[in-house]
C-alpha cells in the first residue's frame, strides 16, 4: 500500500526525503532529523543528505543495512516487492530517493512502489 504523506513542516516538495524518511521512521520532527544530519554533516564536512552523513546517523540510531535484494535469477527487487517479503520496519533507497516503509506501506510524497530497492535498513532489535 501507499499512503501520502509529508512531515516537512511546510509540506514542501524538496530534496529533503532522507531527512523525511528518517523523521517518519522514528516518529520525529523533520526540524530534529535535520539538525542531527547537519551536525554530522559538518563533522564530516559534508552535506546533510549525503550517503556518509544518513548512513552514520541509521548506524547511530540502530538500523541496520542490508544488501541489495535479488531474485535467484539475478533481477533486483521492487520496493513493492521488497515490503510484502519482510515484515518489518525498513528505511529503502532507490535511485535518487529515500523511503520509509511500515507493516506493507510506504508513507512517502510519492508512490515509488514500482521502483528497484538499491538498499534497505532495518532496525536492530535488542
Amino acid at each position: 500500500m501507499f499512503e501520502k504523506f509529508n512531515c516537512n513542516p511546510e509540506e514542501h516538495r524538496t530534496n529533503d526525503c532522507v531527512v523525511r524518511a528518517i523523521a517518519t521512521a522514528h516518529n520525529t520532527t523533520w526540524e530534529c532529523v535535520y539538525l542531527w544530519l547537519t551536525d554530522l554533516g559538518l563533522t564530516k564536512y559534508r552535506m546533510p543528505n549525503d550517503k556518509v552523513v544518513y548512513e552514520e546517523l541509521l548506524k547511530q540510531m540502530g538500523w541496520v543495512k542490508q544488501k541489495m535484494p535479488k531474485h535467484p535469477n539475478g533481477k533486483r527487487y521492487t520496493v513493492k516487492e521488497l515490503i510484502s517479503s519482510i515484515d518489518s520496519p525498513m528505511l529503502i533507497t532507490v535511485a535518487k530517493h529515500m523511503t520509509y516503509a511500515c507493516n506493507g506501506t510506504i508513507y512517502d510524497t510519492w508512490d515509488c512502489r514500482s521502483k528497484c530497492v538499491c538498499n534497505y535498513w532495518i532496525k536492530k532489535t535488542s
